[in-house]
């Protein structure tokens, strides 16, 4: 086998060249597999060559983590050459772990091995980890293995920060150009394959080619000061982002609030060198505000509010951010360009905002021009052809609108629909509490 060093071969510029020839063909048939383990336990058996029969062993080891034999007896016959082999060959341990685990899982793996799991085989090393970005730039490390699935990696997260709920938070892989959203299902594994084999195909295995961000995908459970950590972990710097880009219709007043709140988050009781201020008013106020003031009187008013609460931390200001910005009806909302058929010809450009309540229009300006509960859509559908998504309220009012994201705010109406529908006690319940939570705070 070419893997093994038994017969020559070109060598590849993309490093998983010859284990995705190897794998692919059984994930594609399953009446391959049994097949495949019998061939590479033949390679293995009694081969002279210890550089041959090492990676053999590596072969044993991916496939252990992507799919079970069918037959239960050989099965069992692969765990006890596994074990026979653990004096030998410690790899042997962990193959026959896998063998178990792989025999339990509902499903295979639906791609051949990343080259994250290339590289740690060939570098002697089972145990891989995973380095996860958090939108308060911090991170954490998660051990990673074959067959976890991406679920189980956001239950880890939840759990290590303390969150009160997993819902709505889920892995994106993003790269230079890209952003890649996993689904609960998915094996780690196979998410990152799908994510980046473009980015691989130059032959780079780098792992600064992507980055693993764990963030708030659906905004459920946002009412502000019911989860304290969420709030200030994923709240406070994904609503900032939208913030700072205009996704919000503010006066000057109000941005003066805000900005005064943001700056106490990022320097508390210690202001930044005054004499430097101006470099931080993109960080500061919304973009389409700054010609509302001259820079000198965006200083002057920020730092006079920011005097004004001077008894907060920089949490509590965070907390005081969210609150206001949770008045507006696009609170914890996705944006998305559209254009809005009106009838007679008339078009117009719009930003459709999506959140868990609310399907809203926006104009150039940001200011509302429709609204409409969730809860009143019937139905949508599209045409490829024309790019037209129509979404049918029970009002017997039909939106036109020509996007090329249809797909996107397909899954996010689907997302939350299903969630109003599954969680309907639920979300009355936490209504209560928010109301409750406001009250104390």
């Amino acid at each position: 086998m070419k893997y093994m060093g038994d017969y020559p071969t070109r060598k590849s510029t993309i490093k998983t060249a010859l284990t995705d020839s190897i794998f692919q063909p059984p994930l594609s048939h399953e009446e391959l597999r049994d097949e495949i383990y019998c061939q590479i336990v033949k390679q293995v058996t009694q081969n002279r060559k210890r550089s041959s029969e090492e990676r053999g062993w590596e072969l044993l080891w991916f496939i252990s983590g992507l799919f079970s034999p069918s037959d239960p007896d050989l099965l069992n016959e692969l765990e006890l050459f596994a074990q026979s082999y653990k004096e030998l060959w410690p790899v042997a341990s962990d193959i026959q772990e896998r063998l178990f685990t792989v025999s339990k899982v509902p499903f295979c793996r639906i791609y051949p091995p990343h080259i994250t799991e290339v590289n740690a085989i060939q570098n002697k090393t089972q145990n891989l980890y995973q380095r996860i970005l958090i939108p308060d730039e911090s991170s954490q490390a998660v051990q990673i293995h074959s067959l976890l699935k991406c679920q189980e990696i956001c239950s880890q997260l939840v759990e290590l920060l303390g969150l009160q709920s997993a819902d709505g938070f889920g892995l994106v892989l993003t790269t230079e150009n890209d952003v890649f959203a996993s689904y609960s299902d998915d094996y780690f594994m196979d998410f990152l394959h799908e994510s980046t084999k473009h980015v691989y195909s130059t032959g780079s295995d780098s792992d600064d080619l992507y980055q693993i961000v764990f963030v708030k995908i659906h905004y459920v459970n946002t009412d502000v000061g019911c989860d304290y950590t969420a709030d200030i972990v994923f709240h406070f710097p994904q609503e900032l982002s939208k913030y700072l880009h205009g996704c919000y219709r503010v006066s000057a007043d109000e941005a003066t609030q805000i900005g005064s709140y943001i700056y106490r988050s990022k320097f508390g009781s210690q202001p930044f060198h005054l004499d430097s201020f101006n470099t931080l008013i993109p960080d500061l106020v919304p973009l389409q505000s700054y010609t509302e003031h001259t820079l000198v009187d965006w200083e002057d008013q920020i730092l006079s509010k920011y005097r004004q609460h001077s008894i907060l931390s920089p949490e509590e200001a965070k907390i005081s951010f969210l609150k206001c910005l949770s008045r507006w009806p696009v609170f914890a909302s996705h944006f998305f360009e559209v254009t809005q058929y009106l009838g007679l010809g008339l078009k117009r450009d719009r930003i459709l905002a999506i959140n868990q309540n609310y399907i809203l229009l926006l104009n150039e300006n940001n200011d509302v021009v429709e609204s409409h509960s969730l809860s009143s859509v019937i139905s949508w559908s599209y045409s490829v052809k024309a790019h037209q998504l129509k979404l049918s309220l029970k009002t017997g009012v039909v939106l036109s609108l020509v996007t090329t994201l249809y797909y996107e705010i397909s899954q996010l109406l689907t997302y939350y629909s299903n969630y109003a529908r599954t969680n309907k006690d639920t979300i009355h319940t936490k209504h209560r509490i928010s109301i409750l939570c406001d009250s104390i705070a």
